[in-house]
This record gives structure tokens, C-alpha cells and sequence, in this order.
């Protein structure tokens, strides 16, 4: 079974990225920038997933690496080209990213193509770590989908990230990923290959993977306009619900006050941060 590793939110500019997450009571990372013209602006948490807002900060560099066949830049151009919701991908945790490939590849999943890169990570104190990173990527549900994909973490696995994992909203974790589909049979057998895990249906009807970090739920939803398969929420855990509220009322934050939940819609596609 394979866990959640992070999730990658799309923007134009992480300037908005930051501002958007920041309002939310969310500590931001530093700016960081990959080899290939995209850069990051990252929210840790103390343990699990985390999550990666993302935009492309040398065009000439993505250009030139999708040329290249980067299928991490090619995937991400193509989903801002038709975008379908807020999240873009959905990487898995990989001890061996080869073991975990050819697995895929067993099933008829796995795409050729594979990314190896370095990157710096800034801290809180400013001092910097050297992170590297392999990449190897599932076939895509469908033309529209969201990229998922397979993450080891090679260099830089045991820096401390401090104080980038608290914050002021009280977020401790992400507690998993929603996804919905227009057909649940195939996304069931979709995700089962790629997760590498079966799901259980709930009460609702609904599906739900139980990963080592964080689970990831399908819900079947219809419409002509509708997308077959898309990555909709991201469900944060917090410590205290009721200090999100006032901090999202202080602030003049528009949220939905669900059962147990706060929903605030993303300012870059559909989509929801749904705080717990």
C-alpha cells in the first residue's frame, strides 16, 4: 500500500499562492525553484503529506524541459492548458521508486518516463538542506485527470522542517484527498492498481482507501459538463475547529459550516480546503 506524499496546487504566481494560504492562518515555506523552470512555496506539516502550491517561474526552462520530455513540466502545462479543479497531482511516498515502477508497470499503468532532480530547501531560520528526488509516473485515468505519481525522496530525507510545520490555524496534518468521477468502477480499479490497496465503501456509498498516510475518497458525481475524474478536496486536519472559525470570521474568510468541517473554496480552479 502507498502512501500519500503530497499534493500539487497550480497558480500563476506564488506570490497569490502564499497570500491565499497565509489569510488561512497556514505557514508558507520559502520560495524554492526545480531545475526545470517550475518552483514551489510548500506547507509542511509535523508528520504525513504536505502540500505544494506550484507555478512556472522560467518559462524558457519548462519549455525547454518539456521539449525534453520532462513528463513533470509536459503534465503540468497540460492541465493549466484545461484546467479541471484546483489540485493537479497527487504524488505517492516510494522507498524504490524501480520496485514501485515496475510494479506499476505489471499492471499496464506505468508510463516510461521518469524525473531525477535536486533542489534547496530554505528553513525557518534560513539555513538551507539539499534535497533530491526521483520521480515515476502512472498512466493517466484520462486526458483530463489529475497526474498521479510516484515520489522517493533521496537526499535531505531527515531535515528537521521546524518551525514551517506550525501554524497559526492549528493545522497538524492532512488528513487525506477526495476525489470525484463520473465512473466509480473504473476509478476503483484505477486507484487500486496505483495505490497498490483495495478501498472499502461507506455508509454514503462513497469510496475510501485508508493509506499510512492519509486516505483518499471517491465520490460518483453526473453531469455532461463534468470532468470523469478529478481531484476536488483536500481535507486538513486541525487541532481546534472552533479557533478556525473565529480565525476565518476575523478575517473576513467566506466558509461553508458543514458537519464538523469548514469549507473554503480555492482561488484557483474548483476546488475545497476542507479544515477538520
Amino acid at each position: 500500500m502507498r502512501a500519500l506524499d503530497h499534493i500539487v496546487m497550480p497558480f500563476a504566481a506564488l506570490g497569490e499562492a502564499r497570500g491565499f494560504l497565509e489569510s488561512l492562518g497556514f505557514t508558507v515555506a520559502p520560495e524554492a525553484r526545480h531545475p526545470f523552470g517550475t518552483g514551489n512555496a510548500c506547507v509542511f506539516f509535523s508528520s504525513g503529506p504536505f502540500l505544494e502550491p506550484l507555478a512556472r517561474l522560467d518559462e524558457a526552462a519548462c519549455t525547454a524541459a518539456d521539449r525534453e520530455g520532462n513528463l513533470f513540466v509536459r503534465r503540468d502545462a497540460a492541465f493549466r492548458d484545461r484546467p479541471v479543479s484546483a489540485f493537479s497531482a497527487l504524488a505517492l511516498a516510494s522507498p524504490d521508486i524501480h520496485a514501485d515502477r515496475e510494479s506499476l508497470a505489471l499492471l499496464g499503468l506505468a508510463e516510461q518516463a521518469s524525473v531525477d532532480f535536486s533542489r534547496v530547501l530554505t528553513l525557518g531560520d534560513g539555513t538551507t538542506a539539499d534535497l533530491s528526488f526521483s520521480l515515476a509516473f502512472a498512466k493517466d485515468f484520462s486526458p483530463r485527470a489529475p497526474s498521479l505519481f510516484l515520489c522517493e525522496q533521496r537526499g535531505g530525507a531527515g531535515v528537521d522542517r521546524g518551525a514551517l510545520t506550525r501554524h497559526e490555524n492549528g493545522a497538524s496534518a492532512i488528513a487525506g484527498v477526495e476525489f470525484a468521477t463520473t465512473d466509480l468502477d473504473a476509478a476503483e480499479a484505477y486507484l487500486t492498481g496505483v495505490l497498490g490497496a483495495e478501498g472499502e465503501e461507506d455508509e454514503d456509498g462513497d469510496l475510501r482507501f485508508a493509506t499510512p498516510a492519509g486516505f483518499v475518497s471517491v465520490v460518483e458525481v453526473g453531469g455532461a459538463e463534468v470532468p470523469s475524474f478529478a481531484l476536488g478536496a483536500l481535507i486538513v486536519e486541525t487541532s481546534d475547529l472552533d479557533a478556525v472559525r473565529r480565525l476565518f470570521e476575523a478575517r473576513s474568510i467566506d466558509f461553508e459550516d458543514e458537519d464538523d468541517s469548514l469549507a473554503v473554496a480555492c482561488p484557483n480552479g474548483p476546488g475545497r480546503l476542507v479544515f477538520v
